[in-house]
């Protein structure tokens, strides 16, 4: 056994496991169970999802400093994403995906009778963006979960189907998290979170 190595007693205890689930204007001051009866959960999905969060940093350039030099660094801004892999499919799936879109039943001449009708539009409205998207996931420490918030997420990558025979489409969809609108004091909030349990040695 080698004995060079970062395993400590925690060490298990701080393992993030499995795809977890995925919610759409999910309540924080709820719990996991309350958020799911209350019909929160975007979907089923088949391979998970992902994660980032990545800062636009930038260097201030000084005469005679190394480019990488501590305490020169600015952040512009973050760019946070949830990516998902959808199982099921629906218009409300279908909309959310393509990000600028309205969900409408139809009637009429020329129109197939019982159908909802997906329909794009060519601007981005404030409905599109919803107040939160969240992935809930088991962390091995405590029986509540981890939780990655999202703020103001739209989806700007559009559709995309692989239509196969004997395999399940799956739709892969990227939500991105956006800024609010400067406050009084030009104020902007990083628009996402992470809440990790708080455990007690």
């Amino acid at each position: 056994m080698n004995p060079f190595n970062g395993f400590t007693s925690g060490t298990m205890k701080k393992r993030l496991l499995d795809a977890g689930a995925f919610f759409k204007n999910y309540d924080l001051t709820k719990t996991y169970a309350e958020n799911r009866a209350a019909g929160k959960l975007i979907c089923a999905t088949q391979g998970g999802g992902s994660f980032s969060a990545v800062p636009s940093a930038r260097q201030v350039a000084v005469d005679g400093l190394a480019t990488y030099t501590k305490g020169t660094e600015e952040i512009d801004e973050w760019t946070a994403e949830l990516s998902l892999k959808i199982l099921e499919n629906d218009a409300n799936i279908a909309a959310m995906c393509l990000g600028a879109a309205s969900v409408e039943k139809i009637s009429g001449e020329n129109q197939p009778t019982g159908y909802l009708r997906v329909h794009p539009k060519d601007t981005f409205e404030d409905d599109d963006y919803i107040e939160n998207v969240v992935w809930v996931g088991r962390w091995a420490g405590d029986k509540k979960p981890v939780i990655i918030v999202l703020y103001n997420a739209l989806s700007l990558g559009g559709l995309s189907w692989t239509l196969e025979d004997k395999k399940e489409v799956i739709t892969e969809c990227k939500l991105t998290a956006h800024y609010d609108a400067p406050d009084e004091n030009g104020h902007q909030k990083v628009p996402f979170d992470i809440f990790y349990p708080e455990v007690t040695a």
